[in-house]
């Protein structure tokens, strides 16, 4: 700046150089097609913190045929299931259930662990000096089944710990005594009612916009840690466990399929999720019009919305559903999760 500039002449450069005094603030325009020469920190798209939410679909276990009766009288699950609180978690297994999600996976999950994606490679024409070429190869290892394990807050009713318990329960004696058999259209048709899925969603810190998902499918508990309850002279205070679980199936990260399947479980028509899980409408407006908002409006629930700017208490829902909203200006899409009471 020339050292003779005086006022109002020194504020009206500053006011059209402001972005070249110490701050950098790339465009992502320029982030991709200009070298930065000065390497002025990019403080505007510094990394930000995200939000993990994990979502469990339940298992079908099968109740009728007399189920319920056996599990209520068999040495392994009575005194669990005849308890003040294993009878619910028992039928939130099942299609007693009044959700097909399971919110209490969600209320006390803390963890979970995202893999990484990974590439093959083939080594072609070796020379007598070593020297190969590397070709990129595709690779289904990403996708194929494993376990994972899931540390869970506990509470004073043991409530994970005896849900993971029933369910495996109900795992070891039908595949081992057949007291107690699946439906038959289970039957019929090979697939496991015991197997649930895992929705694994990441979102901005206004827990709305989605930056990741992923899908687990056919996912059941396999290891329980009941020596959290061990004795070592004093008093027992274990305020956390960890779950593992198997699973047959990983999607690829962000397969639009994942959408449609958990708006498919929350139970929209599928005429609305059609309609209305694609909403053309503007990203700043989306709160006040928009056809989905109309019809559903009044069961939508989102803390960063209706509580701002402070989270007063807890906020119910009875299920997630994910609005793709479309920017007018770029064209672009954005994934939001929102929250739905049911009617």
């Amino acid at each position: 700046m020339p050292s003779n500039f005086t006022a109002p002449d020194d504020m009206d450069y500053i006011e059209k150089n402001a972005g070249r005094f110490g701050w950098g603030s790339l465009t992502f325009d320029q982030l991709i097609k200009q070298f930065d020469v000065a390497r002025f920190p990019d403080y505007d798209n510094m990394a930000e913190p995200y939000i993990g939410h994990i979502f469990m679909s339940r298992p079908d276990i099968n109740l009728g045929n007399g189920n319920l009766e056996v599990l209520r009288n068999h040495p392994m699950t009575a005194m669990f299931v005849n308890d003040a609180y294993g009878l619910e978690l028992l039928k939130s297994l099942s299609g007693m259930a009044s959700n097909v999600w399971m919110p209490i996976i969600t209320n006390r999950a803390m963890t979970y662990t995202v893999s990484d994606f990974a590439i093959k490679t083939v080594e072609k024409g070796n020379t007598y000096y070593g020297h190969v070429l590397k070709y990129g190869k595709h690779s289904e290892d990403h996708k194929v089944g494993g376990t994972i394990s899931i540390d869970f807050r506990s509470d004073r009713q043991l409530a994970i710990l005896k849900m993971m318990y029933i369910w495996m329960a109900y795992i070891y004696i039908i595949s081992k005594t057949g007291e107690v058999v699946p439906k038959s259209l289970y039957e019929e048709t090979g697939i496991l009612d015991y197997a649930a899925s895992i929705y694994y969603i990441v979102t901005k810190r206004n827990m709305r916009d989605i930056v990741y998902a992923e899908k687990l499918v056919g996912v059941f508990p396999i290891n329980l840690p009941f020596s959290m309850l061990s004795y070592n002279d004093g008093m027992i205070i274990q305020d956390q466990l960890t779950i593992d679980f198997a699973y047959g199936i990983k999607c690829d990260p962000m397969d639009p399929s994942i959408f449609v399947d958990i708006n498919y479980l929350s139970g929209l028509p599928v005429s609305d999720i059609e309609n209305y899980t694609m909403e053309r409408a503007s990203l700043i407006d989306w709160d006040q019009s928009g056809k989905f908002r109309q019809r559903y409006g009044e069961r939508l629930i989102n803390p960063t919305v209706y509580e701002g700017p402070f989270v007063k208490s807890n906020i119910l829902a009875s299920f997630p559903y994910i609005h793709v909203v479309q920017d007018p200006a770029d064209k672009s899409l954005h994934y939001q999760l929102e929250f739905m009471n049911s009617r």
